[in-house]
């Protein structure tokens, strides 16, 4: 009998040092051992984005749009190239799926480009000889094979498009245990999203999920979840009103109670 798929995304705010890898593997570990197959969809470690568009400014006032993809892909490849050794050395049966072999092919701006079509075919292969597969985020191609961007924050449409076309759970792994209604930073009492529709998930003032991403959601009924690692309690974005759980008192509320 086939098991269920989970596509879990992390991105840089998870993965912040090559330190954190372990708590990703411990995480696709606990998922593994529950029954499920895990799609890991990572970001690049920490500020490494951030590093390398730096260096591209440094490097061109102007960068051509192909080779400024192919910089920045750099960060997601070294990424999921270490998370899979990590998995390996784990002991968990792991394959990393490259963005060649990933095919993620994709329309638009180069560099805030749309995701189009994914080689469903390999990773459902895949699937069928692993536990595991890591897959890096944010990065596609055009027509032509050159690297294309899915905007910042794209690991999250990455994740979402790769669950949907494998008829996945999807999960979309942050800093924070779940989706707030203010920053919990800035905040700590603010109120945490115990289910969230996609309507109101796009008006957030302040969205820790990319806005294409939920927008993709929305516009092909792509329910998915937001957690923190190992936690049991996520926020459920999708198809659902709006349900609000204050943090002080537990009490849950509709999202017009909380509002200012």
């Amino acid at each position: 009998m086939s098991r269920p798929v989970i596509t879990l995304k992390c991105g840089g705010s998870v993965i912040t040092d090559e330190s954190a890898i372990p708590r990703v593997v411990a995480e696709t570990r606990r998922w593994i051992d529950e029954g499920w197959q895990v799609v890991l969809v990572v970001s690049a470690i920490g500020e490494t984005t951030n590093r390398l568009i730096e260096l591209a400014a440094r490097l061109a006032d102007q960068p051509a749009d192909a080779p400024y993809a192919a910089l920045l892909a750099t960060g997601e490849a070294r990424s999921a190239a270490a998370c899979a050794l990590a998995l390996a050395h784990a002991g968990i049966d792991a394959a990393l799926i490259q963005v060649h072999q990933l095919n993620l092919r994709t329309c638009g701006h180069p560099i805030d480009a749309a995701p189009v079509s994914i080689d469903v075919d390999r990773l459902r292969g895949a699937l069928a000889h692993h536990d595991a597969l890591v897959l890096p985020g944010f990065v596609g191609c055009d027509e032509r094979g050159d690297f294309t961007l899915l905007g910042r924050g794209g690991s999250d449409l990455t994740a979402l498009f790769a669950a949907r076309q494998l008829g996945a759970r999807c999960r979309l792994v942050k800093d924070v245990d779940g989706w707030f209604v203010r920053d919990p930073a800035l905040d700590p009492e603010s109120p945490r999203y115990e289910t969230l529709h996609w309507d109101d998930a796009l008006a957030c003032p302040a969205p820790i999920v990319q806005t294409k991403a939920v927008a993709y959601a929305r516009e092909l009924d792509q329910p998915f979840e937001i957690a923190a690692l190992d936690s049991t309690t996520p926020t459920h974005v999708g198809p659902v009103a709006t349900r609000v759980r204050s943090r002080a008192r537990g009490r849950i509320s509709t999202l017009e109670e909380v509002r200012p």
